[in-house]
């Protein structure tokens, strides 16, 4: 799993804002495939096989888009407690 500044480095920097905004609408819709007809299988995560690093990077990514945009527009979309809750379906607590 990337650290937030290697997954910028990779992902963001030579990106606009609206690639990122994108993409973390693509990794929610990864969610709710990987939850409804995925199966549960992580292969059908953007960060394959790994669904921990599949939450990290939407946390990452929001955290991006809510600088780039602000809150009060990115909340239109996602909440960061939706990312949360997305968390609990994908990575239970052992």
């Amino acid at each position: 799993m990337l650290t937030e500044s290697e997954f910028y480095d990779k992902y963001l920097k030579n990106s606009d804002r609206l690639f990122a905004f994108n993409l973390l609408m693509r990794l929610e819709s990864d969610v709710f495939y990987f939850l409804g007809a995925g199966n549960h299988n992580a292969r059908h995560l953007w960060a394959v096989n790994d669904p921990a690093a599949h939450i990290q990077y939407m946390k990452y990514l929001w955290k991006y888009c809510k600088k780039a945009y602000g809150y009060r527009v990115l909340s239109q979309h996602m909440k960061y407690s939706d990312i949360l809750a997305y968390q609990k379906h994908l990575v239970p607590e052992k």
